[in-house]
């Protein structure tokens, strides 16, 4: 059942192991062919093939991309190279240099 123009989608929030994330309802899935063709040989992995059915049901997707804190909540590990989020130092900078009190920590955080 699509929403009307202006509607908000159903939302879930999840927290794991302290972090929350919210996940959007996806209605409607379908099915689609999924994989390579031998058309397309050229440029597949051979994990790739063969192409084949794939039918979805509803489901959640996360509203966001994953942040570290997410990833390190889930999967109990980070490995990134950049352990540290350097957009919150860039904005914090930003914050102090031009005297806006807008930018408060907890809307850093939602981007790291």
């Amino acid at each position: 059942m699509p929403t009307a123009k202006g509607q908000k989608l159903p939302t879930r929030t999840i927290v794991v192991n302290g972090v929350s994330f919210n996940m959007i309802h996806v209605e409607g899935g379908g099915t689609f062919m999924m994989g390579s063709t031998d058309e397309q040989e050229s440029g597949a992995e051979e994990d790739e093939f063969p192409a084949h059915s794939v039918t979805l049901r509803n489901y959640y997707i996360g509203e966001t991309e994953v942040t570290q804190a997410l990833w390190v909540a889930v999967m109990e590990n980070n490995p990134s190279f950049l352990k540290a989020c350097i957009l919150r130092g860039i904005l914090r900078h930003y914050r102090k240099s031009t005297g806006l009190s807008s930018l408060q920590d907890a809307d850093i955080q939602v981007y790291c």
